[in-house]
């Protein structure tokens, strides 16, 4: 049968893993748990909506709260009229009503109650800030059941909405994801620990009682009387008799391909399966008898009477009338705003890539962002700002976008072969790192004629790109860095790397250092590339996430470091590594980029951006160009590329293999980089020479013919 949609909300972003029903997770699948704090970190503003990871109605069934990242926001319903939004400083994962009181599992925060009885303005009436993740609530009664990841269970009595009183804990085994309860027993959906079956009779000294092992990942439960439905990730649905609970009995199952990772049920069954969309099932002969093709990744479900509600991390929030059970219609849909992966500032204006949701502008002129425009229909990984124009890596299916920063309109596009996610500009070429297929060398002397001139097919998977004169350094994953003479823009050649030990996700240079972002819980790793033909580790900080990318200020090095959030480290010291501070984003930190005037953007994944400053910099210094001579043959000479630290004279002796010298010449270098030919017609092997104005030597073989 097919179902007809009514409405939708749409929301986050590109990855199809944003799941708070496991540890608090970024897009690689790497957990960490830490407080959501700060040190020396200043928080100047922020842009907190993201992705839409929860919804709920209210009992009047008049208005829509919809968790988007940071955020929520109010409708009205069924007009779905913007009424007011709340900025939190987490993440919602959960949402549920109580009368005119709206309860939000808030991540880090913890617990979070409102009063909307002013929908247009809702007040926060109550704050318990949980020790762990909060991830879900689940209401019976005159009891709140929070699951809070770790931290197990906390039990509140809300006989007074909006002064809840904290009664008890459950201890569970593993990271408790929702709660169900069945007369005095919790049921604690426990992932790959089953579901752990909880004695309540004392809310103040709950026991475990029994478990459901052995059935896969359990995400989500639900009650139907005594009859237990399990959301078990790709191994289906499970369905248990409880009416003994302590020893649940299996009566049916589910499987499918989908992944399920929520449950519930009126007269048919629900279940969000991710990618799979929205699956409706015979709760009788558990066949699956319709399935919903939702916008997104569909894996939370909140059900409100004849509505269905179903938020979906890569679309948005869509509702469907179950009036027909069988056959749910599609009421209406809400956006969201997407995935942040990249935030450039260019004087009052940001720039953001928001992965599926496109390319976002905000104007910055006030301390609060406030959208300006926005270009849809394209996927934005990364954004670059040279001479008026950004440039965006725009993923597998865009290559590199042009456009214009102030009438925003797309000048030029090149279709990379592979998934463009990082993308760097120097002089008239634009270096995209382009995945599997390496780096993509794009002369974009004219903006709208970009035309590939050669690329570079790194061994690894190319996910960032940073230049300095004729150096190309590529951060390429599993292959770590690789470093790239590029004097030859049509025929770049790798002359060295290091196989760093993580997953080399971002690099900066800034000489004569190299900082890469090494992913795999590896962190930041410093090497000496003064000489690049040799490159070294010197130094190496771990970091307590998953480094994604680095950028280095003076003496200090700001690091993406995934659920780590923003890290601030102190090199004045090297090869001592100190980290001066840190700001803990709610979800996960992606990129980081630091301004002339000092301000730091951090984009957070599904909850935003973050603005940020701390008053410390220090020996904040231009970043200087590293020596680099690069030596070879053309038709009737010999070429070099030559990047000097300071301008001056520079020395040239050619010697033939015998050690006679047969040819000299003094040429006037400027600082940075320029190429040079010297016409020299003898046939034969050559050693060359250079002698640098700052003292270094250079040689180098070449074979005229």
């Amino acid at each position: 049968m097919v179902l007809a949609l009514i409405s939708v909300v749409e929301v986050c972003g590109d990855i199809g893993v944003l799941t708070p029903f496991s540890a608090r997770k970024d897009c690689c699948g790497s957990s960490y748990n830490i407080n959501l704090d700060s040190s020396n970190i200043t928080s100047i503003s922020s842009y907190p909506f993201g992705a839409n990871l929860s919804a709920a109605m209210n009992p009047s069934g008049n208005l829509v709260a919809m968790g988007v990242g940071g955020g929520i926001r109010v409708y009205t319903f069924p007009s779905l009229t913007l009424t007011s939004e709340i900025k939190t400083k987490g993440v919602v994962l959960d949402l549920e009503f109580v009368g005119d009181y709206l309860f939000v599992a808030n991540g880090l925060e913890g617990l979070l109650v409102y009063d909307l009885t002013t929908p247009s303005s809702p007040s926060l009436v109550y704050h318990y800030d949980s020790p762990g993740y909060a991830r879900d609530v689940y209401i019976n009664g005159s009891y709140l059941f929070l699951s809070d990841g770790e931290f197990g269970v906390k039990i509140f009595d809300i006989t007074s909405p909006s002064s809840p009183v904290l009664v008890g804990s459950i201890s569970t085994l593993g990271d408790a994801n929702e709660v169900a309860v069945y007369t005095t027993y919790a049921f604690v959906s426990e992932s790959y620990l089953g579901v752990g079956v909880y004695d309540i009779t004392d809310v103040s000294s709950p026991v475990e009682v029994s478990r459901i092992s052995g059935i896969g990942d359990a995400q989500a439960v639900h009650l139907d009387g005594y009859i237990l439905y399990i959301a078990v990730g790709t191994s289906g649905l499970k369905v248990y008799d409880v009416s003994d609970p302590l020893s649940p009995a299996p009566v049916s199952s589910v499987s499918t391909s989908s992944k399920y990772t929520d449950v519930d049920k009126s007269s048919y069954i629900y279940a969000a399966g991710m990618a799979g969309g929205l699956d409706v099932i015979n709760p009788y002969t558990m066949s699956i008898e319709n399935n919903v093709s939702t916008r997104g990744t569909a894996y939370k479900i909140s059900r409100a009477g004849s509505y269905l509600l179903v938020s979906e991390d890569m679309a948005g929030l869509e509702i469907y009338d179950i009036t027909d059970p069988l056959n749910p219609s599609f009421v209406s849909f809400i956006e969201s705003e997407g995935c942040f992966y990249d935030v450039k500032a260019s004087g009052d204006k940001l720039f953001a890539a928001s992965g599926g949701k496109g390319l976002k502008i905000f104007n910055y002129a006030s301390p609060t962002p406030v959208k300006v425009a926005e270009v849809r229909g394209i996927k934005a990984f990364e954004v670059f700002l040279s001479g008026g124009y950004v440039f965006v890596a725009a993923g597998r299916l865009g290559g590199l976008k042009i456009y214009d920063t102030s009438s925003l309109s797309l000048v030029g596009e090149y279709d990379t072969p592979g998934s463009a996610e990082g993308v760097f500009v120097s002089g008239n070429y634009a270096f995209v790192a382009d995945g599997l297929y390496g780096v993509r060398i794009v002369d974009i002397s004219d903006p709208t004629n970009p035309t590939e001139v050669s690329y570079y097919d790194s061994p690894g998977e190319a996910h960032k790109v940073f230049v300095e004169g004729n150096l190309m350094y590529v951060a390429d994953g599993s292959a770590g860095l690789r470093i790239v003479d590029i004097t030859d823009i049509t025929s770049p050649t790798e002359i060295s790397y290091y196989d760093s030990p993580g997953n080399a996700r971002g690099i900066y240079v800034s000489y004569p250092y190299a900082f890469l972002a090494d992913g795999g819980g590896s962190g930041i790793r410093v090497i000496d590339v003064s000489d690049p033909f040799t490159p070294y580790e010197i130094s190496q900080y771990t970091t307590p996430g998953e480094a994604k990318n680095v950028f280095v200020k003076g003496s200090y090095v700001f690091v993406a470091d995934g659920v780590g959030g923003m890290r601030v480290l102190d090199i004045s010291s090297l090869p001592t590594i100190t980290e001066y501070g840190y700001y803990d984003t709610p979800w996960s930190t992606q990129n980081v980029f630091v301004d002339a005037l000092n301000r730091i953007f951090t984009p957070d994944l599904s909850s935003g951006f973050f603005i940020l400053s701390f008053s410390n910099f220090t020996s904040v210094s231009e970043i200087s160009l590293p020596d680099f001579v690069s030596i070879g043959a053309t038709r009737g000479g010999i070429m070099f590329g030559i990047t000097s630290i300071v301008p001056g004279k520079a020395n040239i002796k050619i010697y033939s293999t015998s050690g006679r010298e047969v040819y000299r010449k003094t040429i006037l270098l400027r600082k940075g980089f320029k190429t040079y030919t010297l016409e020299f017609s003898r046939k034969g092997v050559y050693i060359v020479k250079v002698s640098l104005p700052s003292g270094r030597v250079r040689t180098g073989t070449v074979i005229v013919r």
